[in-house]
């Protein structure tokens, strides 16, 4: 054991050891101010981005708070992506097993596996606008409902009649 300690005071005393010190120090100040500043920059794209989706957001809140028509419209186009993106993620799903399903050395898989990573892809970017539309017309309806509510004073009927079965269905009280 005595030997290793040996070596190891002998080699913090040499000057190349010092050396390398100076310089893997002075390397990773360098790096770091580099990654510093991509990731600065990427921070502040991520911001304006994170604050362009709000506002965005907000215009589409805003633009369906008026217009029963333009709510149908959404929520037949919420319908539709919905169906679509059921229909891109299957297929991306029996792609996937067409493509297990050829040999392995088969000149097929390949393309069939691509195409299934981007029909899922695709099924996932379609499924987050049917979310973003979703929310919007939540929103809708909590404003609308917030805003009924004002209306008639902020009596609790309102909320009590919001909530009742309709008529001829069953309650269990």
């Amino acid at each position: 054991m005595l030997p290793v300690f040996a070596m190891f005071f002998q080699n913090l005393t040499s000057v190349q050891w010092w050396l390398s010190v100076i310089l893997v120090g002075v390397g990773l100040n360098v790096a770091s101010e580099y990654l510093k500043r991509r990731l600065l920059r990427l921070k502040a794209w991520q911001s304006e981005y994170a604050l362009e989706q709000r506002e965005s957001f907000q215009k589409l809140v805003e633009g369906l708070m008026g217009s029963a028509v333009r709510r149908h419209a959404v929520e037949r186009r919420l319908r539709w992506f919905q169906w679509v993106g059921t229909v891109v993620l299957l297929s991306g799903i029996l792609l996937v097993a067409l493509a297990a399903a050829q040999a392995p050395n088969s000149w097929l898989r390949t393309p069939l596996l691509v195409f299934a990573v981007l029909a899922v892809a695709g099924a996932g970017a379609i499924f987050n606008e049917v979310l973003r539309l979703d929310a919007a017309l939540d929103a809708v309806d909590e404003k609308l409902i917030a805003d009924e509510y004002e209306q008639r004073g902020g009596s609790s009927s309102f909320m009590e009649e919001s909530v009742e079965p309709p008529a001829g269905s069953l309650r269990f009280d």
